[in-house]
């Protein structure tokens, strides 16, 4: 007869059929769309997938911020080029030729959907493993912040905010 305090025996791997994480589930499926994965919660499953369905607060916000700071480049660009200075970047050159708008839509593209690959990425490793990709997307902001610190400059140089000042004080236009 057996007590009420026994507990039955349970084996130490209770999961039966298939494992599911045998396989890597695409970035683009239907179950990445409905997921639930915020992070990768076993270590050894840290090497072999990367990808999660959803993403934290501060990945969304490394994003946006890094939209924000390349259409800032890009107006700053456009008024710097308008004044003394030049496209450094060929490709860009090109669509700036074509003018502003496609210049505009070609850069916050461009920045989008490379962004987007970072972001699908962002757990993914690379210098041996010591890297992940999401630390990219943090060098990114802070090239951006150092790119339009030094855009500001230039305007601060050229006296473009004096010049734009006396402008909107008395609505002349023009170098004086």
């Amino acid at each position: 007869m057996e007590s009420g305090n026994e507990t039955p025996s349970i084996s130490p791997n209770r999961r039966g059929g298939k494992d599911r994480r045998a396989t890597q589930t695409s970035p683009l499926s239907l179950a990445s769309f409905r997921g639930r994965r915020k992070t990768i919660r076993r270590e050894e499953d840290c090497a072999t997938h990367y990808y999660v369905d959803l993403y934290g607060l501060d990945e969304g916000l490394i994003f946006i911020l890094i939209l924000v700071f390349s259409v800032a480049d890009a107006f700053f660009t456009l008024a710097l080029v308008d004044g003394d200075t030049t496209e450094l970047n060929y490709v860009m050159y090109y669509y700036m030729q074509l003018g502003p708008v496609p210049f505009l839509l070609v850069k916050y593209l461009l920045t989008a959907v490379g962004l987007l690959l970072l972001l699908v990425h962002k757990n993914h490793t690379f210098f041996l493993g010591r890297v992940r990709v999401k630390a990219i997307m943090v060098v990114l902001v802070f090239m951006y912040s150092a790119l339009i610190t030094y855009e500001l400059f230039l305007f601060r140089q050229s006296g473009y905010f004096s010049t734009f000042a006396l402008s909107m004080r008395t609505g002349l236009t023009g170098t004086f």
